[in-house]
């Protein structure tokens, strides 16, 4: 029974590793996304008061540009853990291609697809 339950998850991990599209979309691409988003999204308070300190001046960075990154911080954290838990099946919503409409697949729930752009 050890031996066929290792066959099937060796099987399993070549078959999601080795997904490959024309997108560059898959299961380890959003995997790593997940990871990645929900380490390291508490960036998007500094990148969120930066870019309103630029566009609004820093009146408007101190107090709209920090409630906006903590909004996306809390967002990016959720849709991290989202990518991480549910990795190797496809989602509703997604955008697999630039030019496509959002449907089912392993593309980023939330543009832009990485914290850091």
């Amino acid at each position: 029974m050890r031996k066929i339950f290792a066959v099937i998850l060796t099987a399993s991990v070549f078959f999601i590793c080795c997904d490959s599209r024309a997108d560059g979309q898959n299961p380890v691409k959003k995997l790593a996304r997940g990871i990645v988003n929900a380490a390291i999204g508490i960036g998007e308070i500094p990148i969120n008061i930066a870019d309103i300190e630029e566009k609004e001046g820093p009146l408007s960075a101190a107090t709209y540009g920090t409630l906006k990154g903590v909004c996306f911080f809390v967002l990016r954290e959720v849709v991290g853990v989202v990518e991480v838990a549910t990795f190797y099946a496809p989602l509703p919503g997604t955008l697999e291609r630039e030019s496509a409409e959002r449907d089912w697949g392993y593309g980023p729930i939330m543009e832009p697809e990485w914290v850091v752009k």
